[in-house]
């Protein structure tokens, strides 16, 4: 089976999107590093609440103790360390228009409409892929909020282009927050409707939101909830909405404001696809739910699919996991030695294993085990039955031949040192 890893991908091989997934990768690897090499990491350390609840403290004396400890350990780090999951997606769905970024705040509209790039680059990148200039130029757009917490609505996504201004609430899956996150969608878009129509200064003690928008040449608003996947992983339609109705229920509410005011004209509605059109002050206004596909291109004009989101499953994780889980234990029961230890030992005694781990990132297919093995034997025969003997002293319950093992252990040396 052929496996892809992002660590061992070259500059020159890295997609956008792989881009905005190498630094959480990086990061998780790095920390799961430290728990697989050092006794006392620091990182996924449970505590004594923790202990008592999992019945660690009942194992000790037990065989079973140490690879408890080292999988909870383990898993508790990486089930606590968001590492970008929560924004991947939306990162990824930006990356397909420069005209499509996340995170908009009501309070930064004046900064995202002056220096659009700027501060696309520093959502989906980071502040530290800004250069000093670029970082003093986006700050140089500083507006004095003078609104209230509650006028600082922020959304996941935005898109700003010929004239229209697009917002997306973004949930990954059909059940997704449930009813609250169809009453959070409705609740954003209205508040934002009522500060277009109230006008209220929120700039500057004097600027409208409108008054920002007009500025800029912004003629339409569009406000979207968004759910891409149904409960199977497949992208989701209409008819898979299970919280159908609260999204109903809540589309009525915003209705009934809407007709409160009197200068919302032209107010066209279509209840059972929950969508809206409006004109409020020459501003076209369109509110809809978007599903699977139609999420993208509402909030891209790109015509990608939800399967496409996904892209290339990378091995990293799994990987360095199942190793951390096994050595951790070892580390444990050995008190302070495992087999990642011991190989980094031989590296002193053999020079040509650098070379060796740097050639096997170059590799085209890194992906096959065998390859490892074949190069130890050829060129470092004694090299091999050292680790093979090392390793097999701590080596059982495995689900992999020995040999099998040690070349997975070179890989996962091979992504700490790329995490490093």
């Amino acid at each position: 089976m052929e496996l892809n890893y992002l660590l061992l991908k070259t500059d020159e091989q890295f997609t956008e999107s792989d881009e905005l997934l190498f630094p959480p990768y990086k990061n998780i690897i790095a920390n799961l590093e430290q728990i697989a090499t050092r006794v006392n990491s620091g990182i996924g350390v449970l505590d004594s609440v923790r202990k008592m609840y999992d019945g660690i403290e009942g194992l000790r004396g037990d065989r079973s103790y140490f690879h408890s400890k080292a999988l909870l350990e383990t898993t508790s780090y990486y089930q606590a360390s968001k590492g970008g999951r929560g924004k991947y997606l939306e990162k990824v769905i930006a990356s397909y228009s420069k005209q499509t970024g996340i995170d908009f705040e009501v309070k930064n509209l004046p900064k995202i409409l002056a220096v659009p790039a700027l501060y696309r680059k520093s959502k989906l990148k980071g502040a530290g892929a800004l250069t000093r200039s670029e970082k003093d130029l986006l700050s140089n757009e500083d507006i004095l909020w003078s609104g209230s917490n509650t006028d600082n609505k922020k959304i996941d996504m935005y898109r700003i282009e010929d004239g229209k201004l697009i917002f997306l609430e973004l949930k990954n899956r059909v059940d997704s927050g449930g009813d609250g996150a169809r009453q959070e969608f409705y609740h954003k878009f209205t508040h934002l409707l009522k500060l277009i129509l109230d006008d209220t200064a929120i700039y500057n003690k004097k600027d409208s939101f409108s008054d920002y928008l007009r500025r800029y040449g912004i003629n339409e608003i569009r406000f979207s909830g968004g759910l891409l996947f149904n409960l199977d992983g497949g992208a989701a339609s209409l008819e898979d909405d299970v919280f159908f109705a609260s999204n109903r229920r809540e589309f009525r509410r915003l209705v009934q404001e809407l007709r409160a005011y009197p200068n919302v004209r032209n107010l066209r509605i279509n209840e059972e696809n929950v969508t809206l059109e409006c004109e409020i002050k020459r501003l076209k206004i369109h509110v809809s739910c978007n599903y699977g596909n139609d999420v993208i291109k509402e909030i891209t004009g790109k015509g990608a699919t939800v399967s496409e989101l996904l892209g290339t499953s990378y091995a990293d994780l799994a990987l360095i996991q199942r190793i951390c889980i096994y050595e951790r234990e070892v580390l444990l029961r050995n008190k302070g030695t495992n087999s990642l230890t011991l190989l980094r030992k031989a590296y002193e005694q053999y020079t040509n294993l650098e070379k060796l781990l740097v050639d096997f990132i170059k590799l085209p297919s890194n992906d096959n085990l065998s390859k490892i093995i074949t190069e130890l034997n050829y060129n470092h025969e004694g090299l091999l039955k050292e680790i093979r003997k090392m390793t097999s002293q701590n080596f059982y319950s495995i689900n992999s031949r020995l040999d099998e093992y040690i070349a997975e252990l070179i890989i996962s040396e091979c992504l700490f040192r790329r995490s490093s």
